[in-house]
């Protein structure tokens, strides 16, 4: 394989002397290097006894204690003519790897003595890196490099100081609204960071002041440390924390008064419930069961026809933070509704209170389809009448004034029937309640059952009868729905 060459073919040379060998990429003058002689007399002074002594074998033979010597030199351009010792050259066997390959290597010559001339000894190099030397006569100087304010080719500024990422933490972005240039602390919780006011933070929340203090606390393993240009950070990963509720709960912070007369919305107060019950804002908390225990009350007195949404968020809501007060009447909510309230769409409360939810309608629905029967034991007769005979049978019972002659419905039974049939069944008031047996009987209570030819006594023993039985089923609900 040939080699380029990057410097001009060198012509053959056949005889060469030792005092004129140097490196063949040497492109300097040589006429001030110094003799080879001067040369082995500083370095060498023993060079001048033995030198002598072959000049005095210039005219006879040398000694035939001389060796041949052999050794690596090189080769220079230009020839000059001298009688010392003739060079031969031999080819190169091969070349050095890792040289240039526009370099060619040296040659192994041997000196022959044999000839008329004097030996010379041979010219004495260092083995140099560089391919070429600079002239001997010419002290060698290292180039000063200019200084610049610029950095070198190829290389950037340094960056200023940016904040350093964790393993394992996510890439996050400055919070548009709640970043203060004045704050002192950084909390990182998923794609947001926010900078806030470590004392703030430490005064509503004891989560946060023990943190701070270096105290161990709930969640410590879902907490890292870092920095924000020089900021000190804490990333949160608590596994049900999200940028989105710590976000409202700071909004809370800014905006409490505008809360005052007007309740925020459920997704907002179920936020600000979540991340106060998680990282202890008492206060926050407190304010948050309140407004949703106004909204699902657990008081009879408070049940309505009216559908209340996001019943499916509370169940959870309250399992998951600890709100037991309001899971009956959310519990309740989702057995009314077709389906339970579950949907694809949204997430579902857990397989356990999925049962419950079913067996407590198993439960309401027997007892409604008992309740709307027309034939109960205890509207089969009149409760004038009966009002009647226990003061007849009881002597010692004052004799009242003769009522006014009154037919009551209840009387026949026939036509009892009929009548309860019209106000239960065609007013649609059995179907529509039957998965919602608290409020239909709150209907038959409201019914006009004086209209229907029922007596006062009859009317108020069915009122009453139904209002105690709406208050039993309301009490076992604590038992069907595994509340109490």
């Amino acid at each position: 394989m040939a080699f380029p060459q990057l410097s001009p073919p060198l012509e053959p040379v056949r005889e060469r002397f030792v005092e004129d060998l140097r490196p063949l990429s040497d492109d300097d003058n040589d006429e001030d290097l110094p003799t080879l002689e001067n040369l082995i007399a500083e370095t060498h002074p023993d060079y001048n006894s033995q030198n002598k002594k072959s000049q005095e074998c210039v005219s006879g033979e040398y000694p035939s204690s001389l060796p041949y010597l052999t050794h690596r030199v090189f080769f220079s351009k230009t020839p000059r003519s001298s009688t010392g010792p003739v060079v031969k050259s031999e080819p190169i066997s091969n070349i050095k790897a890792g040289r240039k390959a526009a370099t060619p290597s040296p040659s192994h010559s041997i000196i022959d003595l044999s000839g008329s001339s004097p030996p010379q000894p041979p010219k004495v190099r260092q083995r140099t890196r560089s391919p070429s030397l600079p002239n001997s006569s010419t002290p060698m100087t290292h180039p000063k490099r200019k200084l610049s304010s610029l950095p070198p080719s190829g290389l950037e500024s340094p960056s200023p100081k940016r904040s350093r990422t964790l393993p394992g933490a996510t890439p996050a972005h400055k919070h548009d609204v709640h970043w203060a240039l004045d704050g002192s602390i950084v909390i990182q919780i998923q794609d947001t960071k926010f900078k806030l006011h470590q004392s703030h933070l430490a005064k509503h929340s004891p989560w946060f002041s023990g943190l701070f203090d270096g105290q161990k606390v709930e969640y410590q393993k879902y907490v890292e440390l870092g920095e924000d240009d020089s900021t000190p950070m804490y990333i949160l990963s608590l596994p049900t924390l999200t940028a989105k509720d710590f976000t409202r709960l700071l909004d809370a912070f800014e905006k409490a008064i505008l809360y005052v007369h007007k309740d925020p919305s459920f997704t907002r107060t179920a936020s600000i419930l979540r991340v106060a019950n998680l990282l202890s804002f008492n206060d926050f908390r407190d304010w948050a069961v309140r407004i949703l225990q106004d909204e699902w009350s657990p008081s009879l007195e408070d049940l309505s026809i009216e559908r209340i949404p996001h019943a499916t968020e509370s169940v959870i809501l309250a399992r998951t933070c600890d709100v037991p007060s309001i899971l009956k009447r959310a519990m309740y909510e989702l057995v009314r509704l077709a389906g339970y309230g579950q949907t694809d769409r949204e997430e579902g409360v857990t397989p356990a209170d999925f049962r419950v939810l079913v067996r407590a309608r198993e439960q309401l629905t027997a007892q409604w389809m008992q309740l709307t029967s027309p034939y109960s034991s205890d509207l089969m007769n009149c409760a004038s009448a009966l009002a009647a005979a226990a003061q007849a049978a009881d002597p010692a019972a004052p004799v009242p004034a003769p009522p006014a002659p009154m037919k009551c419905t209840t009387t026949d039974p026939l036509l009892s029937g009929k009548t309860h049939h019209k106000v239960v069944r065609e007013s649609g008031i059995a179907d529509d309640y039957l998965y919602d047996p608290l409020c239909g009987l709150q209907a038959l209570i409201d019914a006009d059952w004086d209209g229907e030819g029922y007596c006062e006594a009859c009317v108020n023993l069915r009122r009453e009868m139904w209002t105690n039985k709406r208050e039993k089923l309301w009490d076992n609900l604590d038992i069907w729905f595994g509340l109490s």
